[in-house]
């Protein structure tokens, strides 16, 4: 369930508006043992903010058993989004990523039972202290969201993930853990953010105490600094027999919904125990929850409402659940009446119980209601061809009385009973939401906030997006009742069986380029091949370049006939320098709007996701024409490269527009016969990581390499190949040690090793200007020790620190060449860093020295 921070502090009405999970893959349906946990976790009223940096930071079996034992509200702040990561199921990175992560946080909740929330912050990528974080991350700005979030869910306890003094990991990490302890202090001071109170009609707020939710793995290789018996203990182990799963099992699941980041976890039994080092607030001895109170006896009425709940747990029946019903009725009854008795700094935790009763309820009913439309792709203002469906399985009466919103108003009066479910079909209305892309995407942000603007729907920084709904109201036993159903697209794929997708609202056309990059050339015009995609019925219009200068364009405008929806245009524009070299970006226009690409996420552990981006195509400033010392110009040798894809990546798109004909190779592909054809082979990034038979081809690619062939290798991690020594001597024909080596400031600067080495020669003079401009990293993972055959090429560091000479490595086999980088190629390739195409031109061009 999304918290709808701002109004929650609303007029509370009976029933509040309940909302169904947004865009979860399928309603909702509840098993006895589910039921039984909700009506035992309505007992506890007390609530806990978790704090760290990333998804995968937080401590999956801490929040399933504050949730699920101790249950209370849980919530899961990760300051960001995880866009700065690697990808290990497919090719997203950056905002995509973010997205991938941010669904994947929420299915690890929807398991373990917390909530989550984010920030703005973005994730930059790797940071190797807090001082260096919040050159970027604009401090201020990310505090000011823990405050707000610490006054709007007013919890008892703040538990960090980590240190709040430097320590040696992530610098978000640690950033985390400061802003966290800031924010402990700063929300309860009226002079802090005095404009978000008045606006969120929020007051300052103090919770009760705040820890480091500390652990032994804290102290590697200095163990016996950790004293478990200095800190609070909580046991995480314990087993859950209405569950049938200890919490660790539970986090295990939670845990490995981070699939996007290889994070599949097993269960495990038995004592786990999770220590705490208090950081402020009233002292502690016993418990993190000490002397406070988190029964109903912080509300007015209390004690009725928890009878209530009392009542409703000893009436559950698991063959007929709905006799909790009425208790719960009565319970809802009360709340609304205690409302404006109750002080405002409960009302959060209240509305969040009356949430939790409400879903309670229905789920003891049996009650399910969907609407479903009869596509999935719409555009704002299209009519909606709906499908409304109720069930009640129980014996209580419940009335269907009016469905509206999305321009539909309709007065109902159905009965909905397990005898008679409620099935129709309504046509008309208007959509009135707008794109489903996600809202933090949609205006330029920093490299350290994302741009959400003010007094928006989503300013409160909801998780995802509010997906397009309908409201209805219901009569249950003589009590009105209103649900937000999300409005869903459902199908029936043969192999998988019954699917629920979220409804995709977008552009009525949407254009990709055939590259994200393209170069020109004064002689050789560039054919650049654009496809138009109608995403609903459209007219004849035309389709012309803008957003640049300094280039011949030919045609000015393509005409672009009507097109049926679903129906594919394709054309192309001849691109040609005027002359002196142009950089920037293409832009396109359809008509008179901008034309947007559309980038579908559809994995089966999260729902499907729509990234809208305003198309475009970087241009690149070569000429073709310079000498290969000019850096405006880009000379390759040879024409054709076998590549190996890894964990996923789109270097082989770059290395093609580069002029290389490029084939994907398979296992069977690796074999003398087929090797010898190739230039150069290159296997992507984490390729020895992810591909075990890599290793079983070592040989065929040692006598490739002897006869001349030239392998380039991209990063891997030491520990899925060298269990855990870093020393690796099966991906590469001599041993080197791999670390967790990095340089971080995409602007240090490089020292050129062995400026007479082919590599940093042929066919294009590499200097320090091809470092100018790079994204997020110099590069990742670098070997800290070598043997004496490998020559360094580049040497880099990070402000303060040694240099780091291990970011290329190169050895001659016999006629041939091995590479090895650390050189973040992934991620510069894509983005149109000019230098990092000349330098990997070098790299393949090796044996041609």
């Amino acid at each position: 369930m999304h918290l709808p921070f701002r109004r929650i502090l609303s007029a509370f009405t009976f029933f509040a508006l309940f909302t169904l999970p947004a865009f979860s893959q399928a309603p909702k349906s509840y098993s006895s043992s589910d039921i039984e946990q909700m009506l035992r976790k309505l007992k506890v009223c007390g609530t806990v903010l978790y704090v760290a940096a990333h998804p995968d930071d937080e401590n999956t079996r801490l929040i399933a058993c504050l949730a699920q034992d101790r249950k209370l509200d849980v919530y899961y702040l990760s300051l960001t989004r995880g866009d700065g990561g690697q990808n290990l199921i497919g090719s997203e990175l950056g905002e995509g990523l973010g997205v991938i992560r941010t669904q994947e946080l929420l299915a690890a909740r929807r398991t373990d039972g917390g909530k989550q929330l984010f920030s703005r912050a973005r994730d930059f990528g790797f940071s190797k202290n807090p001082e260096e974080t919040f050159t970027i991350w604009p401090r201020e700005e990310v505090l000011r969201d823990a405050v707000r979030i610490i006054r709007q869910i007013r919890p008892d306890v703040i538990i960090t993930r980590f240190n709040p003094e430097p320590s040696p990991t992530h610098g978000h990490h640690t950033a985390s853990a400061q802003i966290g302890l800031e924010a402990f202090k700063a929300a309860a001071d009226p002079n802090r953010f005095p404009e978000d109170m008045k606006r969120d009609h929020t007051s300052p707020y103090q919770a009760r105490r705040i820890f480091w939710n500390i652990s032994s793995f804290f102290f590697a290789g200095r163990e016996k600094e950790f004293r478990a018996e200095q800190y609070l203990k909580i046991d995480v182990g314990t087993f859950n027999p209405i569950s049938g799963k200890s919490y660790q099992d539970n986090a295990a699941d939670s845990r490995s919904m981070h699939k996007s980041q290889g994070f599949g976890s097993a269960g495990a039994r038995g004592p786990a125990p999770d220590y705490f080092k208090q950081l402020g607030g009233d002292s502690a001895k016993t418990d993190i929850l000490e002397n406070i109170d988190i029964s109903w006896n912080r509300f007015p009425q209390g004690k009725i409402i928890e009878a209530k709940t009392d009542s409703a747990l000893k009436l559950y029946d698991p063959s007929f659940p709905y006799k909790a019903a009425l208790p719960l009725l009565h319970a809802l009854q009360y709340i609304s009446k205690t409302w404006v008795s109750t002080p405002e700094s409960l009302r959060p935790l209240l509305k969040s119980k009356s949430e939790q009763l409400e879903e309670a309820l229905y789920a003891v009913l049996g009650l399910r209601i969907e609407a479903c439309n009869a596509v999935q792709t719409m555009q704002p203002g299209q009519a909606l061809n709906l499908t409304l469906e109720a069930a009640n399985r129980s014996s209580l009466p419940v009335k269907a009385l009016r469905l509206y919103g999305q321009g539909l108003d309709s007065t109902l009066s159905f009965d909905i009973s397990p005898l008679k479910p409620l099935r129709f079909t309504i046509k008309g209305g208007r959509l009135s939401s707008g794109y489903t892309d996600p809202y933090w995407l949609r205006k330029p942000g920093t490299a350290g906030l994302f741009s959400v603007p003010a007094k928006s729907e989503y300013d409160d920084n909801l998780p995802e997006n509010t997906a397009p709904s309908v409201k209805v109201r219901l009569n249950i036993a003589g009590q009105e009742s209103e649900i937000n159903v999300p409005v869903r697209y459902r199908v029936v794929d043969p192999v998988k069986g019954e699917l629920y997708r979220p409804l995709e609202v977008i552009p009525a056309v949407t254009l990709e380029p055939a590259q994200k990059v393209l170069i020109t050339d004064a002689d050789k015009p560039f054919i650049l091949k654009v496809k138009l995609t109608a995403q609903a019925k459209t007219t004849a219009s035309g389709l012309r370049i803008t957003g640049i200068t300094g280039l011949d364009i030919n045609p000015t405008e393509i005409p672009v006939p009507a097109l049926a929806n679903g129906q594919e245009f394709e054309g192309a524009f001849s691109i040609k320098s005027t002359g002196s070299p142009v950089t920037g970006n293409i832009a396109f226009k359809f008509g008179d709007s901008l034309a947007y690409s559309l980038q579908r996420i559809r994995y089966d552990h999260i729902p499907d996701q729509v990234i809208l981006r305003p198309a475009s195509v970087k241009v690149l400033p070569f000429n073709g024409k310079g000498s290969s010392a000019d850096n405006n110009s880009l000379k390759i040798t040879g024409k054709h490269i076998g590549y190996i894809m890894g964990a996923g990546d789109e270097v082989p798109e770059a290395l093609r527009l580069m002029g290389y004909q490029v084939d994907m190779l398979t296992q069977a592909d690796i074999n003398p016969s087929r090797l010898k054809s190739y230039d150069a082979v290159v296997t992507g990034v984490r390729a020895w990581n992810t591909h075990a038979w890599l290793k079983q081809r070592k040989n065929m690619l040692l006598d490739y390499m002897k006869q001349g062939g030239n392998l380039v290798v991209q990063y891997n991690t030491a520990n899925f190949l060298s269990g855990g020594t870093g020393i690796l001597d099966s991906i590469a024909p001599y041993p080197f040690k791999l670390s967790n080596d990095r340089v971080t400031n995409e602007n240090s600067p490089v020292n050129l090793l062995a400026a007479d080495n082919p590599a940093l020669n042929t066919p294009n003079k590499i200097t320090q200007a091809d470092f100018t401009g790079w994204v997020q990293e110099r590069g990742i993972y670098f070997p800290k020790e070598w043997a004496s055959q490998f020559t360094p090429l580049l040497g880099m560091n990070d402000p303060g620190e040694t240099e780091m000479k291990g970011s290329v490595l190169v050895a001659p086999v016999g006629k041939g060449n091995y590479v090895y980088t650390g050189l973040s190629f992934f991620r510069q390739l894509p983005a149109g860093v000019p230098g990092a195409y000349r330098l990997m031109a070098n790299l393949v061009s090796l044996k041609h020295k």
